[in-house]
C-alpha cells in the first residue's frame, strides 16, 4: 500500500491580495469612495482610495508572515515513529504508516494513529477526547485514539 498525501491547493498570491478588498470593512470604504466622487469631493476620494490600498497592503503581508511562520512550525512538529517493516525497526514519518503495521509506543510519544495494543501497558491523555483531566491507563488489547491537537 502506498501513502496516501493531500495536495493543498495554492491560491495565486494576486488573488489573495484581490481578497483583502472583498470585506465589510473594505467595503464601507469602497462606497465612501464612490460617494466621494458622486459628490466631486476627489480629495477625499484620493485619500480614502489611499486609505483602502495601504490597509490592504498591510493586512495582505501580515496574513503572508503569519503563514510563513505556520509552515515553518509545521515542519518542526512533524511526527516520527518507530515502525517494524521488514523486520528492522525503522523511524518514518508518521504520515507514513499503513494499516497493520506494527509500532513502538512510549510514554510521552504522540500517539501517530488510531492503534490497538498488542502488548504491554501505556498511560496516555486523551483529555481533548474523553474530558478526563487525568491519564487513562491502557493494557494489551485497548485502544488508543490519535489526537488532533
Amino acid at each position: 500500500m502506498g501513502t496516501m498525501k493531500r495536495k493543498k491547493k495554492k491560491t495565486a498570491p494576486w488573488k489573495l491580495f484581490l481578497k483583502k478588498f472583498w470585506n465589510l470593512s473594505a467595503w464601507l470604504l469602497e462606497v465612501l469612495v464612490i460617494l466621494s466622487l458622486f459628490l466631486h469631493n476627489y480629495a477625499d476620494a484620493a485619500f480614502i482610495t489611499v486609505v483602502l490600498i495601504i490597509n490592504s497592503v498591510t493586512v495582505y503581508l501580515q496574513d503572508k508572515r503569519a503563514l510563513h511562520a505556520v509552515d515553518a512550525l509545521k515542519k518542526q512538529l512533524r511526527i516520527s515513529v518507530n515502525t517494524l517493516r521488514d523486520g528492522h525497526w525503522k523511524n518514518l514519518p508518521a504520515r507514513e504508516l499503513v494499516p497493520g503495521d506494527v509500532i513502538r509506543l512510549r510514554t510521552g510519544d504522540f500517539v501517530p494513529a488510531d492503534v490497538t495494543l498488542t502488548e504491554g501497558n501505556i498511560t496516555v491523555n486523551q483529555a481533548s477526547l474523553t474530558g478526563e483531566s487525568t491519564d487513562i491507563s491502557k493494557k494489551e488489547k485497548d485502544a488508543v485514539f490519535w489526537v488532533l491537537w
